[in-house]
């Protein structure tokens, strides 16, 4: 493996991935139908043939054929987390939220891994965070902000999520303890 080394250690680095249209991807384990706007007021409807945001099952058939697409991949489900996939051969090691993606491990292996999800699904890369000047050094996920420093990442709330909260709550302008 050619690898990312600072100092003579070998740096794992951080990929982030947002899948497109992730849900579309699943076929509905149950009928599922529909009524779109332009026939409200009729008794036609529509079936779906692939899952659908806002549908009973859509994240649960999503992780079904995210795990599947996973597998076939090179992946093999963690016994700790049914949304985390280990690649032993690349040595990656990957958890998704839905169609968000993190993933760890030697450069070469994870851009080898995002190659692989590339011929699954539509998706984009949301950032490589690592120690050299082409990698990022900041990244969103899930209202989560990840930095990438001299001494290690850190992850924190999203400053915005907790002004939200108390905007949400009444709270602004209220003293703090």
């Amino acid at each position: 493996h050619s690898q990312t080394t600072v100092k003579g250690v070998v740096v794992r680095v951080i990929i982030i991935i947002d899948l497109k249209r992730a849900f579309f991807h699943a076929t509905p384990k149950n009928k599922t139908y529909v009524k779109p706007p332009h026939l409200r007021g009729t008794s036609r409807c529509w079936r779906t043939l692939k899952s659908m945001y806002g549908t009973l099952g859509a994240a649960g058939e999503f992780q079904d054929h995210f795990a599947t697409a996973m597998e076939d991949a090179g992946g093999t489900r963690t016994t700790s987390n049914p949304c985390g996939h280990d690649f032993q051969s690349l040595d990656v090691q990957m958890v998704n939220h839905g169609d968000d993606l993190i993933a760890t491990g030697i450069e070469t292996d994870v851009l080898e891994f995002e190659k692989r999800v590339g011929k699954k699904f539509k998706m984009t890369r949301k950032a490589l965070l690592g120690p050299k000047d082409h990698h990022d050094k900041h990244a969103v996920l899930l209202n989560r902000v990840l930095e990438w420093t001299d001494k290690g990442v850190t992850w924190e709330a999203d400053p915005r999520h907790h002004e939200l909260i108390i905007a949400e709550l009444g709270l602004k302008g209220a003293k703090e303890c």
